[in-house]
C-alpha cells in the first residue's frame, strides 16, 4: 500500500515550568497545551494544528510518488539474480532500503521526525555499507561473502545470548553442557572476524570484530569516494545517535520552555518543520544512492525516473533554508 495517505497524529509529551508547553496526540492532528491555563479552562485553551500529513503536502507527495516507483522496481518484474553474492546482497539491500523509507514516511508524516531521523541514519549506514562492498569490482565479490559470513556471526552471537540469559534464569530447554560445546568451536567458524585478548585477558576470552570490514561507520565514511560522506556523517549518524541512545536532546522533539511562551512554542514549532523536510530529504537521497548502486538488478530500474524528484526536492530545501536555521544546532 504506498499511495495511501493516513491521518496523522502528533506524539505525546510533556513539560514542566511556568514557561514551557507541551503536544499532545488528538484526533484533529496537533494539540498544543499552554501551562498557563486552569484546570477548568483546559479544553478552551488546547490550540489544535494541522498533522504533518497535511502542513507539508508538498514533500509528502514527493516521498509517496518516490516510493510508488521504488516498489515498481523491487516488487515488479522480478529480478536479474546470476546466483553470485553480489547480486544477493543487491537484492536485499534495496528491499531493506525500501522498507526503511516506507517506514520513515509514516513516522514523519505523523510528526515522529526525530524516529524517521534513525532510520535515515540506517539508510546511510546501508549506503556506506554498500559502496565498501562494491568498491571494486575485481574484489567486490570476496567482500560480499565477507559480509555474508559475518552476518551468519551476528545471529549466532544473538542466539546464543538468548540461549545464556536463558540457562540464568533457568528456563532453557535444552542441553547446556552440549551447547557450550558447540560454542567452543564457533571461532573455527568464523576465525577471520576473531580479535587478539587484551593483555592480561585469558587466552578463553573471545572477542570478535565489531563489523564486517573491520571499520567504523565513522571510518567507512572517511574512506567513501564521495567527499560528503564525513559532512552527512556529522549531521545524520551523530545527531540521530543522541535520540537512538536517549541522550538529553531527546527532550527537544517533544517539550519546548523560555522566559516568552508564545516567542517558545513559535521556535519550537519552526524546529519542528525544518527536521521534517531536512530528513525526509535525507532519506531520499540515501535512498537513492543506494538504488544507483544496487538498482541494476531490478529489470524495470530506471535512475531517470527517482533522478526527477530532485528538482521538486530541491525547490523545498531553498525554501526551507531561505528561513532562520533549526534551533536546536
Amino acid at each position: 500500500m504506498t499511495g495511501e495517505r493516513r491521518p496523522a497524529r502528533r506524539q505525546h509529551a510533556c513539560c514542566v515550568g511556568p514557561q514551557g508547553g507541551w503536544r499532545a496526540g488528538t484526533k484533529e492532528g496537533i494539540g498544543v497545551l499552554d501551562p498557563r491555563m486552569t484546570i477548568g479552562d483546559k479544553e478552551e485553551r488546547i490550540q489544535h494544528e494541522r498533522a504533518a500529513l497535511e502542513r507539508h503536502p508538498e514533500i509528502f507527495s514527493i516521498l509517496g510518488d518516490y516510493i510508488d516507483v521504488v516498489n515498481k522496481w523491487v516488487h515488479g518484474e522480478g529480478v536479474n539474480y546470476t546466483g553470485n553474492s553480489v547480486h544477493y546482497i543487491k537484492t536485499g539491500l534495496a528491499t531493506r532500503a525500501l522498507n526503511l523509507i516506507r517506514s520513515i514516511r509514516l513516522l514523519t508524516e505523523n510528526d515522529h521526525w526525530e524516529d524517521g531521523a534513525i532510520l535515515t541514519r540506517s539508510l546511510f549506514e546501508i549506503l556506506i555499507n554498500t559502496e565498501e562492498i562494491l568498491r571494486d569490482d575485481v574484489s567486490a565479490e570476496e567482500r560480499a561473502q565477507c559480509y555474508l559470513k559475518f552476518g551468519e556471526l551476528q545471529k549466532y552471537l544473538n542466539r546464543k545470548n538468548t540461549i545464556e540469559y536463558d540457562i540464568q534464569r533457568g528456563s532453557f530447554s535444552g542441553d547446556a553442557n552440549l551447547f557450550r560445546e558447540l560454542d567452543a568451536q564457533v571461532p573455527l567458524r568464523f576465525k577471520e572476524f576473531l580479535l587478539k585478548s587484551r593483555r592480561g585477558k585469558s587466552k578463553n576470552n573471545v572477542r570478535w570484530a565489531n563489523s564486517w570490514c573491520g571499520k567504523t561507520v565513522k571510518e567507512l565514511a572517511n574512506v567513501s569516494k564521495n567527499p560528503m560522506r564525513a559532512h552527512q556523517y556529522r549531521i545524520i549518524y551523530s545527531f540521530t545517535s543522541n535520540f537512538a541512545h536517549g541522550g538529553p536532546i531527546v527532550l527537544s522533539s517533544v517539550i519546548f520552555h523560555g522566559e516568552d511562551f508564545e516567542q517558545s512554542k513559535a521556535e519550537f514549532e519552526s524546529s519542528e518543520e525544518k527536521n521534517i523536510v531536512e530528513f525526509v530529504s535525507l532519506a531520499i537521497s540515501f535512498c537513492t544512492e543506494i538504488f544507483l548502486l544496487v538498482g541494476d538488478v531490478f529489470p524495470e530500474f530506471d535512475p531517470g525516473e527517482i533522478l526527477a524528484t530532485w528538482p521538486r526536492i530541491r525547490e523545498l530545501l531553498l525554501k526551507d533554508r531561505a528561513s532562520t536555521p533549526r534551533s536546536d544546532e
